[in-house]
């Protein structure tokens, strides 16, 4: 099932193990592996096409192909016999993280420094320009800080949960940086 398909069958309040998000992170939270996302998003497959666009050492490329391969994020299929030769397609489970990166793009774009170049992003069935936002599945409204409720599952030996409430948490006041 999809990350999509998970969270439209979810209850309102679904409690998130520690160690999943922990072992989210391990599949997708170095500079490389995040670079050779961005860059399959691309249309990139080959090994050299890779490190072209991303600069990482050949070994640091190959242990990171390696891992996102052995985690089903991409899969390797060969393209030539003689000499074997393979490429890097992503897997549906490599695909769904497309929304993801989206998602840290947007953020990158609303936090970066005045006069940085933007990478604009445009939505192919309507044309125009737009920006990543995370919306529920169900209702189509957008998904926020203050309008999602969650709990984190402390997996360290102890049954009770973490709730956002219980610890006094409130969204802090999001302030947009000055143009």
């Amino acid at each position: 099932m999809s990350i999509r398909g998970a969270l439209a069958l979810a209850p309102p309040s679904t409690t998130i193990a520690a160690s999943s998000f922990n072992r989210a992170l391990s599949v997708v939270a170095d500079r490389w592996s995040m670079q050779i996302l961005r860059d399959s998003f691309a249309g990139v497959r080959r090994f050299e096409q890779f490190r072209t666009c991303s600069g990482a050492p050949r070994a640091t490329l190959a242990d990171r192909l390696k891992g996102l391969v052995d985690r089903g994020v991409l899969e390797r299929v060969r393209y030539r016999n003689a000499p074997p030769r393979y490429e890097y397609r992503l897997s549906a489970q490599g695909t769904d993280l497309f929304g993801a990166t989206l998602l840290l793009l947007g953020w990158e774009q609303l936090w970066m420094p005045p006069g940085a170049a933007r990478q604009p992003l445009r939505h192919k069935a309507c044309g125009h320009l737009m920006s990543p936002e995370l919306i529920c599945s169900l209702c189509g409204q957008p998904v926020t800080f203050e309008n999602t409720e969650y709990e984190i599952l402390r997996m360290h030996g102890k049954a009770a949960c973490l709730r956002r409430s219980d610890v006094g948490c409130h969204p802090p006041q999001r302030r947009r940086p000055m143009a």
